[in-house]
């Protein structure tokens, strides 16, 4: 189905200032705000430089039996309506801006009507603020719409965090998210799908459960594909995990041991090691919120399935479990998150307190050796002061030498000159002379 040019204009009357332009729509929500918001984060989520994106617009309107993917060159000849359409916003890299502009966003935003509130999850992709991830973003937002008398409407949306294996030497997996918006229509049996940074399985979708394929399917059971596509490399890796988790303290026991037969231990190698061992407990944790979060969207999901249900009259046993089995294997993967969690503590506190320990004796045995050096310094002391008090008196008994000296040396002369010996000497050597 396309539009005519006068309902494209229609449909994106006053873009420029989503959301503030469906203040008839959205009359609860802070307009206004979400506006100055999505303006300030703008640098930093999207790209300035592309003008001329490629859509792909997939329509999956049960009635019609279609699925059929049309590309065009701009958003204003492109076939966005309010029935079911999958629209793909793509980014480089995690930490890189969308490969869209901020206009091309708010056409879209502007077109599927997308409630301004998704823009909190919006905000979690693009450049960090200040150089480092901080928001988390988790949980998920639902809205439910007039019941009609032929179902239920309702917009569901949420971010997926996920982890990908790089191959890099340093570190071989790399976290990741994609954003979800969707919005569904029972009266028509449509949907739209606005998925940010989308993956290899969120692509599969149109083709995957599209009616002509799978007939009378509900809208629930395409968000538990998504979140089973995750669940492989999460187990890959919190392996991963637990094996460098076991490595690590392996090698900080070796570090830090004590036995006879092991080398001198290397306090700065082990102090690395719990190092180490703090980082993948602050990863695990990380692993930890995502699995919890991943449950508590499982959780919305089976709860709007319910609601769904009750709505429609029909009986209990028309609920889907498969939100419920994924929602299982989630809280399974988090149980083994939290216990390689604890293990990993309770090695780093081990190790820090053996370290603690350590630190102790040798800062006592540094002690007692400066106590030694400083016993010595106070002998030493003392026996300096000991030569000081015998030069003392030695100088005294050399003054006192050198005054008798001076008193009783000239009489000694004199005595010596007027004995027999030293006159009769001088007596022949003046006989001699003359």
């Amino acid at each position: 189905m396309f539009l005519n040019q006068s309902d494209t204009v229609e449909i994106l009357r006053d873009w420029e200032h989503y959301p503030s332009n469906l203040s008839a729509v959205f009359t609860q929500d802070n307009l206004e705000l979400c506006h100055r918001r999505l303006q300030n984060d703008a640098k930093r989520l999207f790209n300035p430089d592309i003008t001329d994106v490629r859509l792909e617009t997939v329509h999956l309107d049960r009635r019609a039996d279609t699925g059929v993917a049309e590309q065009t060159p701009m958003l204003m000849t492109d076939s966005i309506t309010d029935e079911t359409d999958l629209e793909e916003v793509l980014i480089p890299h995690s930490w890189a801006p969308f490969n869209n502009s901020e206009d091309t966003f708010r056409k879209i935003f502007t077109a599927v009507k997308v409630r301004p509130s998704f823009l909190d999850f919006v905000r979690a992709f693009g450049q960090p603020e200040g150089g480092y991830e901080t928001d988390f973003s988790g949980g998920y937002d639902c809205y439910h719409g007039n019941i009609t008398s032929d179902g239920p409407n309702f917009e569901f949306f949420y971010n997926i965090r996920y982890v990908v294996k790089t191959g890099r030497d340093g570190w071989p997996w790399s976290e990741r998210r994609m954003g979800v918006y969707h919005k569904y229509d029972d009266t028509t049996d449509s949907s739209t799908w606005i998925i940010l940074q989308p993956t290899a399985s969120a692509r599969k979708l149109p083709k995957k459960f599209s009616s002509a394929i799978r007939p009378n399917l509900k809208p629930v059971v395409q968000h538990i594909f998504l979140f089973r596509s995750t669940s492989q490399s999460w187990k890959d890796y919190l392996k991963y995990l637990e094996s460098q988790v076991r490595k690590d303290s392996r090698q900080a026991r070796l570090d830090a041991s004590t036995e006879l037969h092991v080398p001198k231990p290397d306090f700065d190698l082990a102090f690395s090691n719990v190092q180490s061992l703090q980082h993948r407990c602050e990863l695990i944790h990380d692993a930890i919120l995502v699995l919890r979060s991943n449950v508590e969207i499982l959780i919305g999901l089976q709860s709007l399935d319910r609601r769904m249900v009750h709505i429609l009259g029909t009986s209990p046993v028309f609920l889907d479990h498969s939100a419920e089995t994924c929602m299982s294997l989630f809280k399974t993967h988090r149980k083994w998150a939290e216990a390689m969690l604890d293990r990993a503590k309770q090695v780093s506190s081990l190790m820090t307190t053996l370290l603690n320990s350590k630190h102790s004796q040798a800062l006592t045995s540094n002690t007692a050796s400066m106590n030694r050096l400083a016993e010595a310094a106070k002998e030493d002391g003392r026996a300096m002061l000991a030569l000081t008090k015998s030069a003392k008196k030695d100088a005294g008994t050399m003054k006192l030498i050198a005054a008798i000296t001076m008193i009783y040396l000239p009489g000694t002369f004199v005595a010596l000159t007027q004995t027999d010996l030293i006159q009769h000497w001088i007596r022949e050597r003046v006989f001699d002379r003359q």
